[in-house]
């Protein structure tokens, strides 16, 4: 049935309207007749009109939007490495800076304690002397009975 929109019958719709499978239709191979899946008419999957510059167009747009997502995850990771990477430094950073106080306190509190310890001598002599003199007794007999147990 001849109709405005497809003028024989026998070929199925024209290429304005396309066939729905692109298969056979009245006898006319799915290449002849146009339709989604190719045809000279042109279609949405093949053919020999605009139809294989649409798929390359998808492919293309497909491509660009897997390049810009790829692109994002890139630069997304990247702050995010550099993010954790300032915090860790800014905390060895803060952890360096309470070991270097801790060990000056350390420090202080031995300068001090020997001053003190300076002073307690030069204030007592004799008796600074006499107690290094027992110190020394000890520690000889300590040595010399490890030696007779061996």
């Amino acid at each position: 049935m001849a109709t405005p929109g497809n003028p024989d019958p026998g070929m199925g719709r024209s290429s304005q309207g396309g066939t729905q499978s692109g298969g056979q239709s009245g006898g006319q191979s799915a290449g002849q007749g146009g339709g989604h899946l190719g045809g000279q008419g042109g279609g949405h999957a093949g053919g020999q009109g605009g139809s294989s510059s649409g798929v390359a167009g998808m492919a293309r747009d497909v491509k660009a939007s897997v390049t810009e997502g790829a692109s994002q995850l890139k630069d997304k990771v990247k702050d995010t490495f550099e993010q954790a990477t300032s915090a860790v430094s800014d905390r060895l950073g803060d952890a360096w800076e309470g070991t270097r106080h801790g060990a000056e306190a350390v420090a202080g509190y031995a300068e001090e304690g020997w001053d003190q310890f300076a002073r307690l001598v030069r204030r007592n002599p004799v008796t600074s002397v006499a107690i290094a003199f027992g110190v020394g007794l000890f520690a000889a007999q300590m040595m010399h009975a490890g030696s007779r147990r061996s």
